[in-house]
């Protein structure tokens, strides 16, 4: 019996140390710290955005977009006209490369030349003044184009020698002089040949009365041989003047001949000049083509790398590019036809370009602005807008380039990631 009541004793005083005793923490606040837990998983699922898109792809693309500067021949850069970031105007010279051939005479050479062209195709000619500062111009530094230079410059010479006061024109004035000489000698020839016509017919009245005379054996025979030798005579004045006429109509025939070849030279020497000229500008041209670089519209000048006079340039090698004041860009983008139904006009973009990783350089931000309602073979074509232009998120401008491949994700809605949980919820509940 006391045995039992020991037992007891203890068994209520470990019952009373165990009730009597504090609780660990994690019991005393575990169902509080679960709460709270639960609590904040909620509340973070609900600030997280996860928002549902349309993944697809595109290519970047501008209206009046930055046009890029070709390097077109490879060579050192023998002088840099502009500096990083000026506004240039369209035809500015912004770089020369090296070439035997002075960039700055040869400027020269093209203002004039183009002044020149533009004369003859308003159809004037070209005053012996400015023959004479193409002929001055200086030619000691054109380098290969001195062989083009040289056709040029004899084809400006026979030219000058066409115009008004020169030879040609001098020469085809002696020759209408010439002309109008033998016509007014044709008109005297003519009025002596009608004289002696005259002189001819009383001769001839004459010569008969004396013909009957000798018959009559009025006159002596030698009397008669005397009258007859100058009937004779006279008679032959009249085909002389004949042959004179003929042999004057010859010479204003061949008068009437050169006249026509010297107009004529006088008609087609500004073609053939033309023509020379044209070569000549074309040589220019082409030579501006591989060694100078000019702006090709206004706008912002870029350089591409730091660049200096004496860098070595690779043919094909941007130097940069000049942006207009206005140039816009957009992404040109195809959409399957997989949740084709949730996109609208207005909804946002997310814009991943291979070219620069987003990790370091960001994402570019774009608006869905119009969606093709006719398909093609790929699916359908869509106008993404970039509100901030090629600024990413991370205020870093990229560098534009034609056609550039650009990963495309298009929200839909944009719902947290509580809302996503619930949804599929509720949908494996209904289910």
């Amino acid at each position: 019996m006391q045995e039992a009541q020991g037992l007891n004793i203890q068994q209520d005083e470990a019952l009373a140390a165990f009730l009597s005793a504090r609780p660990p923490w994690i019991v005393r606040w575990g169902t509080m710290l679960f709460f709270l837990l639960v609590t904040l998983l909620v509340a973070i699922a609900s600030f997280i955005h996860y928002p549902d898109k349309v993944l697809t792809s595109g290519q970047l693309l501008s209206v009046n977009g930055p046009q890029p500067l070709v390097i077109r021949r490879e060579g050192r850069l023998q002088a840099l006209l502009q500096r990083d970031g000026d506004t240039v105007l369209a035809g500015s010279l912004i770089a020369a490369l090296e070439s035997t051939v002075d960039y700055r005479l040869i400027a020269s050479h093209r203002v004039l030349a183009d002044s020149v062209y533009k004369l003859l195709s308003d159809n004037s000619y070209v005053s012996a003044y400015m023959c004479q500062q193409l002929l001055t111009q200086r030619s000691e530094h054109l380098g290969e184009l001195e062989g083009e230079y040289q056709l040029f410059k004899n084809a400006l010479l026979q030219y000058s020698q066409y115009l008004p006061g020169h030879y040609y024109t001098n020469h085809q004035k002696q020759l209408h002089k010439d002309w109008n000489i033998l016509r007014q000698q044709d008109v005297l020839l003519n009025e002596q040949r009608l004289l002696a016509q005259e002189d001819l017919a009383l001769a001839n009245a004459n010569f008969a009365a004396q013909s009957k005379l000798v018959d009559q054996k009025v006159i002596a025979p030698l009397e008669y041989g005397a009258e007859k030798s100058k009937w004779l005579g006279k008679k032959m004045i009249v085909p002389q003047y004949e042959a004179t006429r003929l042999n004057n109509a010859a010479q204003q025939l061949e008068k009437q001949k050169e006249i026509a070849t010297i107009a004529n030279e006088l008609a087609m020497e500004p073609y053939k000049f033309r023509q020379s000229l044209e070569k000549w500008i074309a040589a220019i041209a082409m030579w501006e083509q591989q060694y100078l670089l000019y702006a090709p519209c206004n706008g912002l000048l870029s350089f591409e790398r730091f660049v200096n006079d004496g860098r070595y340039m690779k043919t094909g090698e941007w130097l940069g590019s000049v942006q207009p004041p206005r140039a816009s860009f957009f992404i040109e983008a195809t959409l399957p036809q997989h949740n084709f139904g949730k996109l609208v006009p207005g909804q946002h973009a997310l814009l991943r370009f291979d070219a620069w990783p987003y990790e370091e350089f960001g994402m570019l931000m774009g608006r869905l602005e119009k969606v093709k309602a006719i398909p093609n073979d790929s699916g359908y074509l869509a106008l993404i807008s970039l509100p901030n232009g090629l600024t990413t998120d991370r205020n870093i401008l990229l560098q534009y380039q034609e056609g550039l491949h650009v990963a495309v994700e298009i929200v839909t809605e944009d719902r947290s990631l509580l809302a996503r949980l619930f949804a599929g919820f509720v949908k494996s509940f209904g289910q």
